[in-house]
């Protein structure tokens, strides 16, 4: 039924029990799964940035990036492995969240959206709209949000 499933990824509780539920759900389906973390330039991490910046390493935030990527498939690549998921792609990506994660869906065959309700964000968020609601309003994918 289903053959992609992303999970957004952003350290908040809601999506630590996202991923568990991402996890066993690309294992019942035989599904790939695209872990997907997004990083809004207001709350990215310096500390990789600012030692490459001291090393004059021509690409600091390439660099951060990567770091995030790789501790990203460390964090769940044995929990997904265990569980009998065969696939796992990860991307880190910087920009609005609820925007990269639908161009995301949109370029890569996603057919299942897992997300937490709630992430680590902006109270404007609160405000304006938060990125479970954008995604669930635009995506052109099943979309489950897990409290």
């Amino acid at each position: 039924m289903y053959r992609n499933i992303l999970i957004a990824y952003d350290g908040s509780t809601h999506a630590d029990k996202a991923m568990g539920a991402a996890i066993e759900l690309a294992a019942k389906f035989d599904a790939d799964l695209h872990v997907v973390q997004v990083v809004d330039h207001a709350h990215a991490s310096s500390g990789a940035a600012e030692y490459a910046r001291s090393e004059k390493i021509a690409d600091p935030d390439g660099l951060e990036t990567e770091l995030a990527k790789k501790n990203l498939l460390q964090r769940f690549e044995a929990k997904a492995r265990d569980a009998g998921v065969g696939n796992l792609h990860a991307l880190v990506a910087r920009g609005d969240p609820a925007e990269q994660l639908l161009n995301y869906v949109g370029d890569s065959g996603v057919d299942m959206v897992v997300m937490g309700r709630r992430g680590i964000g902006r109270v404007q968020g609160l405000l304006v709209g938060s990125v479970s609601a954008k995604v669930s309003a635009l995506a052109n994918s099943a979309v489950l949000t897990i409290k």
